[in-house]
Parts: structure tokens; C-alpha cells; sequence
């Protein structure tokens, strides 16, 4: 049930981006313009060792056994737009928490969200524990995360580095 919402609230979110009424500019195409400062990193997985970050242009893949690999990677300017949409439709700025659902599974599944927009740098930590009720919150959040995370892992680029090796069992 809880993932049957969570993928309802990621097409949601990002089928509605367009339909969402916000005080941000609307380009003539209807899209929102992305704040020029508009910038993040998702660190994610367990441990959150995997991650992209717009700061520094880089895809970091968790290889277990064989420790991290980075990358270059610059995220596309439509990509970016989209995401941009759905961190808006899903009122991510709204999130005044810092840490959402705290309890933690094993191995942990963290999502860890630092954003900069109009000039606002925030950080958000959830753990993904499937034996804890979420809020309206987490719920909305974690589809958030997760559909980056989807994007993320179904690059060319994230696809193209080596697989992982060994567990965190």
C-alpha cells in the first residue's frame, strides 16, 4: 500500500508540476522559471554514499566493497527544470523540519536533501523504515526523493559505472 501512494504521489507530482499555482514566474511555455540560484545535492541509499549534486557537478555511485566512485556530471537544463517543477509542486520549501522520520532500518535508507532557491539553503534528512507510519510530510517528501533517485539511476552515465560489489547485510 505504501509504495502503490508513494508512485501515485511521484506521478502526481510530476504529471501536475505544470497545473500547480505558485508565486513564481511562468514562462510562456508554461513551465517555471528555475531560480537562477536554484542548486542541490541528493545523497541517498544505505548509508546515503550514493548522491548527485548540482553544486559541484558530480554522480557518486556506493560500490560497497570497493568504496565510492565519483563523476563529472552536469544536469541537463530541461532535467533541472523538471525537478525544479516537482520540488515546487510538492512544496518542498514548506518542509520546516530538518530530520523526518528519524527511526532507522538496516540497513539504513537515507535521503539526504540540501537545496539552495531565492537565496535559501536547507537541508533535509529522512530514513525510508518501512515498519514506521509516515506523515503527510515524509509521504511527501520521499516520492520527492525518489523520483530523482529513479532519474538518477537511469542515466547513461550512472548505468555506464561499475556495478556494486558485496552487501550492507
Amino acid at each position: 500500500m505504501r509504495k502503490r501512494l508513494s508512485l501515485v504521489l511521484i506521478c502526481a507530482v510530476l504529471c501536475l508540476s505544470g497545473a500547480c499555482q505558485s508565486s513564481d514566474s511562468i514562462e510562456p511555455d508554461g513551465a517555471r522559471k528555475v531560480p537562477e540560484d536554484f542548486a542541490f545535492s541528493l545523497k541517498f541509499g544505505a548509508m546515503a554514499l550514493n548522491g548527485i549534486d548540482t553544486y559541484n557537478g558530480t554522480l557518486t555511485k556506493d560500490l560497497i566493497e570497493a568504496g565510492t566512485e565519483a563523476i563529472s556530471y552536469t544536469l541537463p537544463a530541461e532535467q533541472k527544470a523538471l525537478i525544479y517543477d516537482a520540488f515546487v509542486a510538492a512544496d518542498i520549501p514548506s518542509i520546516e523540519k530538518s530530520v523526518l522520520n528519524s527511526m532507522w532500518s538496516k540497513p539504513p535508507l537515507a535521503f539526504v536533501f540540501a537545496y539552495t532557491c531565492d537565496g535559501v539553503t536547507k537541508e533535509i534528512n529522512c530514513f525510508d523504515n518501512p515498519d514506521e507510519d509516515e506523515d503527510e510530510v515524509t509521504t511527501r517528501f520521499l516520492a520527492f526523493a525518489r523520483g530523482i533517485v529513479q532519474y538518477v539511476q537511469g542515466t547513461a552515465e550512472w548505468k555506464n559505472m561499475p556495478e556494486a560489489v558485496g552487501s550492507y547485510r
